[in-house]
């Protein structure tokens, strides 16, 4: 940002992570929802204190913690700045500090992915909603079927009984 007298301003490590994140990689977030969402197609949007859920999702929370944790890790390295600098800034940016600078721009994939990143039931509530989502695109008409390839929980369980049942 351009200061009187031609002096520029500095942002905090979260503001440019914000930047990065929407400049290099707008949808990473929504393809991973939408690419996973099939295994919480029957799982029911909880608060907190009821997160029980199967093992391959928590294990697909880890894996997604990994691939975002080393971009932006990589990414706040070639900054000069180190992950304990970004994380108390970003913790004082989610108490509402100075969060009016990434709400007045597109930053809200951004927030999702740290979020969810964070703590595993955002995760889990915005696959649930990926899920529902993709459930709500896939109907056809009155007949109910999938678009785009997505399946279901269910239906893959239907697939591999099909499949075991043919083999016997």
């Amino acid at each position: 940002m351009q200061l009187p007298g031609g002096a520029q301003e500095e942002y905090s490590i979260f503001v440019k992570a914000a930047e990065w994140w929407c400049a290099e990689h707008p949808k990473w977030f929504k393809t991973f929802a939408f690419n996973h969402c099939y295994l919480f197609d029957e799982l029911d949007l909880l608060p907190p204190d009821q997160m029980e859920c199967p093992l391959e999702c928590t294990e697909l929370h880890r894996r997604f913690m990994d691939e975002y944790e080393e971009m932006l890790e990589d990414f706040i390295a070639e900054e000069g700045s180190s992950m304990e600098e970004f994380v108390a800034e970003a913790s004082r940016m989610l108490k509402g500090n100075q969060l009016t600078l990434i709400e007045t721009n597109e930053h809200t994939d951004f927030l999702k992915t740290l979020m969810s990143s964070v703590e595993y039931y955002y995760f889990h509530n915005l696959l649930v909603n990926a899920a529902r989502q993709q459930r709500g695109k896939g109907k056809k008409g009155k007949g109910g079927g999938r678009k785009g390839g997505v399946k279901t929980r269910s239906m893959i369980k239907e697939e591999e009984g099909r499949a075991a049942s043919s083999k016997k």
